[in-house]
């Protein structure tokens, strides 16, 4: 168990150092929630449920997660952060709205635009 909590913190600081020698400057994030979700879910992932304190991607297996929290703050501190933007459609849910809502409250700046349902008339269900 060790040698692998090891190999993951030396993973991480490799990240880490190869990610601030391009990331010099200043710089701007730009998320987009669905491929961000569909990355998440192609890693194994669970979203939430529920909100409680915050807002993080639960992994089955301890995989990867999304705390949105500590990748605000890791920009923050390590560069020159102009901005970071979340772009996402608005379902007008309640949990949607209270994850929205803790985004902006952590700092970022949302672009949201209403669900366009598009629908096909000459679309034919298989047999």
């Amino acid at each position: 168990m060790k040698k692998k909590r090891k190999l993951r913190t030396r993973r991480k600081a490799k990240a880490k150092e190869n990610l601030l020698k391009v990331a010099r400057d200043r710089v701007a994030i730009y998320i987009d929630a669905a491929n961000l979700e569909k990355s998440v879910q192609a890693l194994g992932l669970v979203s939430p449920t529920r909100i409680t304190k915050g807002i993080s991607w639960k992994a089955d297996k301890n995989l990867w997660h999304v705390d949105y929290k500590k990748l605000y703050r890791f920009f923050k501190k390590n560069t020159k952060l102009v901005g970071i933007s979340f772009y996402t459609a608005c379902f007008g849910t309640k949990i949607h709205d209270k994850f929205l809502a803790f985004l902006k409250k952590s700092g970022y700046r949302l672009v949201t635009k209403k669900i366009k349902r598009i629908y096909d008339h000459r679309a034919t269900l298989p047999s």
